[in-house]
């Protein structure tokens, strides 16, 4: 994933953690009942958008804010090569 599109991603979970009112630990916390161990520190880097992301990490967040994939990450696949 490019620089770009990991910021755009670490940007809409950052607004929607934030929309649930959750911190930054609790969503942690979920993440690793989910089975994907991203600890606050590392969720703080993926917020930022410097931290890269998995497809294991995209599916859990997907899952545990209960969104879809282009609700975190909504810019075309092909656009996505060209970033």
């Amino acid at each position: 994933m490019s620089k770009r599109a990991e910021k755009v991603l670490g940007a809409n979970v950052k607004a929607l953690r934030k929309a649930r009112g959750w911190t930054q630990q609790h969503l942690s916390d979920l993440l690793i009942e989910e089975g994907v161990n991203i600890r606050q520190t590392s969720l703080a880097k993926l917020e930022g958008g410097t931290k890269p992301t998995t497809a294991s990490e995209l599916l859990a967040l997907a899952t545990v804010l209960q969104v879809g994939y282009d609700e975190l990450l909504p810019i075309p696949a092909i656009q996505l090569q060209l970033l």
